[in-house]
């Protein structure tokens, strides 16, 4: 993923990059994330006009 894919938005590269998985010693791969983890760094990724939009709907959920 690069800058540019994420708009020059350093935020989103750092939310980015945090969701995918760490890779330990010999290539083993750590625990993944929770689910509650990789929502929140997809939330993060959003631009703010997205984030209203992903309340308004969440909100309608109930």
């Amino acid at each position: 993923m690069t800058e540019r894919y994420f708009h020059a938005n350093a935020e989103a590269l750092r939310n980015a990059a945090g969701a995918l998985p760490a890779i330990g010693a010999n290539n083993v791969a750590l625990p993944a994330p929770t689910r509650l983890d990789a929502a929140k760094a997809a939330y993060g990724a959003l631009s703010a006009d997205e984030r209203e939009a992903f309340k308004k709907w969440l909100a309608e959920q109930g």
